[in-house]
């Protein structure tokens, strides 16, 4: 049997588009994917997006095999990001460092991760005239770190129209 591999044709991936959001309103993004960056199938995306409550960036990297173990391979990934978001009588600046391994089977994908986030909280005046503020904010900068785990099995017929099996995550 003979295989023929070959390079994508299309490096990269961009998107754009425009929506609403019930809670930020109208909004605009955007994301930029080189693929097989530096080789080996690796990912760097770039994810933008904008309104008038939140403002996000985040860039992303992902080597789908960094090690295998008895042929379970193990892929590595890493998000750096910041975010602005606006609530009523308080804005929170966020800014995080997430990193995982995961694995992933037909059926199976598995993610362990640590992650870094260090957000600001300030009060801010935007409540409209009448209203109150519902909840008691501390202002401060937070420091967290934090394992996570993110599990999906995923025994469906199909991924775009599902009639049967059952999606768990």
């Amino acid at each position: 049997v003979d295989i023929t591999l070959r390079e994508m044709v299309k490096p990269y991936h961009f998107e754009a588009g425009v929506g609403y959001d019930t809670y930020v309103g109208p909004r605009v993004h955007s994301s930029l994917t080189k693929h097989n960056f530096i080789g080996d199938a690796q990912d760097l995306t770039l994810d933008l997006a904008w309104s008038s409550l939140e403002q996000l960036a985040i860039l992303s990297f992902y080597r789908p095999v960094l090690f295998n173990i008895s042929d379970y391979y193990v892929g590595m990934g890493a998000k750096l990001g910041y975010s602005n978001l606006e609530f009523d009588g308080f804005q929170e600046d966020k800014a995080f460092f997430r990193t995982y391994l995961d694995h992933e089977t037909k059926r199976v994908n598995l993610k362990l991760g640590w992650a870094f986030e260090s957000i600001k909280i300030r009060a801010v005046d935007n409540l409209k005239p009448g209203n109150e503020l519902q909840f008691a904010v501390n202002e401060g900068d937070f420091l967290l770190t934090y394992p996570y785990v993110d599990f999906t099995y995923d025994a469906r017929d199909s991924k775009l129209n599902p009639r049967f099996g059952y999606y768990l995550n």
